[in-house]
C-alpha cells in the first residue's frame, strides 16, 4: 500500500511508503521526507489521533492499526514459505544424490539404498570360494555368491533396507537392530528370553551391551565380537550361535532375539547358518526364508562363507537337496 505525502503540520511532511510490504520484510518504518524513519507503532496511532485537523488522520490511523494487526500473520506466512522452499531444495538435493549413487555400499550401518556394482565383480574366483573351474559343471550343492545376491535383490540389482526395527524371521527367532536390543521393555513385550549380540564391542560399528546390561530382566545374553567386513571369518561362530539359539528354543516359551547394529548383515547371516545346521535347509532356502520376513544384505564375504557351509553340509549329507 503506497500513500502519497500528507501534511501533518506546516513544518512536517511524512511519507508512508509500502506499509504492508515493509511489514512482510520485518520492517515497520515509514520513510519521511527528511530521511528520518519514525516507527509505525502505537506512537503513530497516538500521533494521528492527536492531529484531528488533518483530514487524512482517521484513514491513516485505521491503516496503521490494520497493518499492526496483520504484521504477525504476514511474518509467519513469510517464514512458512521460506521453510517450504528450503524443504523443496533439500528434497531435490537428496534425489540428485540418489541418482548419482553408483557404488555398492551395504555395511550394517548404511541407511541408504544404492545401486550395486556390476554383477561380474561378484563372480567367484577360486575353488576355495566354491567356484567351478572353467569347463566344469557345478553340482547341485555348489552355489555362487552371485546367485545369493540375486535372491537378496530379487534380481533387480537393488537392495532394500529394513523397514522395521525387528522381524520374526522364523518361529520364535527374531532378527533386528541395536535399538530394540537396548530397549528392555520392548524385548519383554516381545517375550524375548535370550539375546544373541552378533556385534558385541565398543566401536561405532558395534553394540555395547553385555550380560550386566540385562541383569535382573530374566534375559539370557550371549555376545559375539564380529566385524561387518568381507574378510571377517564369521563362519567360526556358526556352531556357537546355533548352539545358543537351540538352547533358547529348547524352552517351551523361549524366544531369541539375534541382532547386530542394523540387523542387516551379521545377525541374519548367523540365523541363516542356524537354519542350515539345525533344520537341514540348503543355503538358498535358508536365505530366502529370512529374506521373506526381513530386508537383509549380508556382505559378499559372509555369503561366500554360507556357500562353503552349504557345500560341506551337502557332502556330509546333512542338508536336503532338491
Amino acid at each position: 500500500m503506497v500513500v502519497s505525502p500528507l501534511r501533518y503540520s506546516d513544518s512536517e511532511h511524512v511519507t508512508v511508503v509500502s506499509v504492508l510490504g515493509g511489514l512482510v520484510n520485518n520492517k515497520t518504518d515509514a520513510l519521511s521526507s527528511d530521511g528520518s524513519a519514525p516507527h509505525l507503532t502505537a506512537t503513530y496511532w497516538t500521533y494521528f489521533c492527536d492531529h484531528p485537523q488533518n483530514p487524512e488522520s482517521p484513514r491513516l490511523a485505521f491503516t496503521s492499526l490494520i497493518a499492526l494487526f496483520l504484521s504477525p500473520s504476514l511474518r509467519r506466512l513469510g517464514t512458512a514459505k521460506r521453510q517450504q522452499q528450503q524443504l523443496a531444495e533439500d528434497d531435490r538435493a537428496l534425489r540428485w544424490r540418489w541418482r548419482r549413487a553408483e557404488m555398492r555400499r551395504r555395511p550394517d550401518s548404511h541407511l541408504t539404498r544404492v545401486r550395486p556394482l556390476r554383477r561380474q565383480s561378484l563372480m567367484k574366483r577360486s575353488l576355495s570360494s566354491t567356484e567351478a573351474p572353467a569347463g566344469a559343471v557345478m553340482s547341485d550343492f555348489q552355489i555362487s555368491v552371485q546367485e545369493l545376491n540375486e535372491l537378496l535383490s530379487n534380481g533387480s540389482g537393488f537392495y532394500s533396507l529394513p523397514s522395521q526395527h525387528c522381524n520374526e524371521v522364523y518361529p520364535r527367532i527374531y532378527v533386528g537392530n541395536a535399538f530394540v536390543a537396548q530397549n528392555v521393555m520392548r524385548l519383554q513385550r516381545l517375550g524375548v528370553t535370550h539375546i544373541l549380540n552378533a556385534a558385541e564391542g565398543n566401536s561405532f560399528m558395534h553394540v555395547n551391551t553385555n550380560a550386566d546390561f540385562y541383569a535382573g530382566t530374566g534375559i539370557c545374553y550371549h555376545g559375539i565380537k564380529a566385524n561387518d567386513t568381507e574378510h571377517f571369518d564369521l563362519s567360526a561362530f556358526f556352531e556357537e550361535a546355533a548352539d545358543f539359539i537351540d538352547k533358547a528354543l529348547a524352552h517351551k516359551e523361549g524366544r531369541v532375539y539375534v541382532h547386530c547394529r542394523e540387523g542387516y548383515s551379521r545377525s541374519p547371516t548367523l540365523v541363516i547358518a542356524y537354519l542350515m545346521l539345525r533344520h537341514k535347509m540348503d543355503v538358498k532356502t535358508a536365505l530366502a526364508t529370512v529374506r521373506h520376513k526381513r530386508e537383509i544384505g549380508p556382505n559378499d564375504g559372509f555369503l561366500r562363507q554360507l556357500c562353503q557351509l552349504n557345500e560341506r553340509l551337502a557332502k556330509e549329507g546333512k542338508i536336503k537337496t532338491k
